[in-house]
């Protein structure tokens, strides 16, 4: 009905908009990137959520995403004030995130060395990609491992897959001998896990596949 201009979200799903107050407009989501499935979630049953992407070193935004350009799994569409490049992109254009513009900083203070600039441009520490003006996160750089066919896996991303079940507590994707490995902290048996795990593989390209996992009743860091 919404192609017509009609909207009844907020009848049909009004027990939730009166949990926020029932007068809600919109929200943001910045420091992380929302999941898939909450964004979504939310701006379909009226209550439209937006990621932004920013630093304090930058004066604000770098990438925002607004009414009639939401891309779920996006940071948001790159801002005119803002010139973004990838450096040192992997076979499939993912490489560090760098930004230049009037409203990036000079430089920490009492801080000579500067080597987080590379010709102008500032390294925000993020991983990612950009495709049609919008720019994807999918890590920090001091967190990415390095596959054996060279190619950036962000654990960060595998994390939040495998922790979708609500069995599963925590988790931590690191690389042994060149394979990846999942550190899970769980209430499901090991053939549970096995079937799980295998389940989040398919879904992954074949580089991101957890080859091994070991269940801890430990506190993961």
């Amino acid at each position: 009905m919404r192609k017509i201009g009609i909207d009844v979200r907020k009848k049909v799903f009004k027990e939730i908009h009166e949990f926020f107050g029932g007068r809600y407009i919109f929200g943001c989501s910045a420091g992380s990137v929302l999941p898939y499935e909450t964004n979504k979630f939310f701006n379909d049953v009226g209550l439209p959520v937006y990621n932004v992407y920013g630093m304090t070193e930058t004066s604000g935004p770098i990438a925002i995403n607004y009414k009639g350009h939401n891309d779920y799994k996006s940071v948001g569409e790159i801002l005119d004030v803002n010139r973004v490049e990838i450096i040192n992109k992997d076979s499939e254009g993912v490489g560090s995130v760098f930004v230049k513009g009037g409203n990036v900083f000079d430089g920490y203070i009492r801080d000579d060395k500067k080597d987080y600039f590379l010709d102008g441009y500032f390294d925000t520490g993020d991983i990612g990609y950009i495709k049609d003006n919008y720019l994807y996160v999918i890590g920090r750089k001091k967190n990415i491992l390095i596959g054996d066919n060279g190619k950036n896996i962000s654990p960060e991303e595998i994390n939040k897959k495998i922790l979708k079940n609500n069995k599963i507590h925590d988790c931590n994707v690191i690389m042994e001998n060149n394979r990846l490995t999942a550190i899970v902290n769980t209430e499901l048996s090991e053939m549970e896990l096995k079937r799980y795990i295998d389940k989040v593989n398919d879904k992954l390209p074949k580089y991101k596949n957890i080859y091994k996992f070991k269940i801890t009743d430990k506190k993961i860091k």
